[in-house]
């Protein structure tokens, strides 16, 4: 059983797959960032793996609050001598310094890690089909395997998207699925308690009342910026709420440097190797493809659109309605527009 929280929001049975996620309205109106700084008062350093990206960023700036000595870490992807993630370094060290916060750049051969298949090792050991997560698994291994301190990571959001599918969770309600648990969260949880490391991930799904905030940022959002998401049937491509992504997290706590797109830091070495080859999705074929299928051939849970899926049972009573409703309202009443963006794999 994995649990994180106090209260716990989320309890994750490993044996059946089975993912319990709570939603509770508070009995107050505190901010959530002092919701979180209550959550985290054991907390006595911190090491940041800071990407770059809206997510570590937030946790970067929630650790910043937490009154302790707060250190970031970043990897520099590197392929035949060439650095690949240069835009997300970049980032990174614009955020550090903004927050007055030291950055240890970890020099990491990405095309070492998939010529020696640690892609394939990682991806068995920790259930993994995303050749990007077993690469930032191997990062976080080899980083902070004997840093002292407790290590924080990005993570999901739980959001309102109108229309949303059911996999996202009860009517409107989006972020609240077994997927991102079971294909993300859970092989970070097992590497960290493998190495007896203190992990933070996640952050908005830390308590009942946590889930209902973030929820409700939306609806605040819709009200006084006239932004939202909303799914459509004939969206060919896959859409990313980043810029929604974006605004709860500034809500929360602003200071953020929004990088325009969503990246996985493998974009640059993607174009080349379609650019040495013709072959669009040659990075597919050579590392994707073989890690899902190894992945899809050795697990037990069921597959289903590239995510790992599983049961999720909702104790949320009629929060879930109540949420649509006001959410709906909200976006009628404030003409509000909605930000989806298009991603692309360039």
């Amino acid at each position: 059983m994995m649990t994180f929280g106090s209260p716990p929001a989320l309890r994750y049975d490993t044996e059946t797959n089975l993912l319990s996620i709570k939603i509770r309205k508070p009995d107050n109106d505190k901010p959530i960032i002092e919701d979180l700084v209550d959550q985290f008062q054991h907390v006595k350093n911190v090491n940041v793996a800071l990407s770059g990206g809206i997510d570590s960023q937030f946790a970067l700036r929630v650790a910043c609050e937490l009154d302790v000595p707060v250190k970031a870490y970043t990897y520099v992807s590197m392929w035949e001598g060439a650095v690949i993630n240069a835009d997300d370094v970049l980032t990174a060290e614009l955020i550090a310094e903004k927050q007055n916060v030291e950055l240890v750049k970890v020099y990491m051969d990405l095309k070492e890690f998939f010529d020696t298949n640690k892609h394939i090792e990682y991806g068995k050991k920790y259930a993994t089909k995303s050749p990007q997560v077993a690469f930032h698994l191997y990062f976080i291994e080899k980083t902070f395997k004997d840093v002292k301190g407790t290590l924080f990571l990005g993570g999901e959001v739980p959001m309102m998207v109108k229309n949303s599918s059911e996999d996202e969770g009860p009517m409107d309600i989006a972020g609240l699925n077994s997927g991102f648990f079971m294909a993300t969260t859970s092989g970070y949880r097992r590497l960290c308690k493998k190495h007896n490391i203190d992990l933070v991930k996640d952050l908005l799904f830390y308590t009942p009342e946590i889930i209902y905030k973030s929820l409700y940022t939306s609806i605040n959002i819709a009200r006084e910026k006239q932004k939202h998401c909303e799914w459509k049937e004939e969206y060919m491509v896959n859409m990313f709420p980043h810029k929604l992504k974006h605004e709860i997290y500034e809500d929360i706590i602003p200071g953020g440097i929004n990088p325009l797109t969503k990246n996985t830091g493998f974009e640059k070495v993607k174009k080349h190797l379609a650019s040495q080859t013709g072959i669009y999705n040659q990075f597919d074929l050579l590392y994707r493809k073989p890690l899902e299928h190894i992945f899809n051939t050795n697990q037990k849970q069921s597959v289903d659109g590239g995510m790992v899926t599983g049961s999720v049972k909702y104790i949320a009573k009629k929060l879930p309605q109540e949420l649509t409703k006001e959410y709906r309202q909200a976006i009628d009443e404030n003409d509000s527009q909605c930000v989806y963006e298009y991603y692309f794999d360039f």
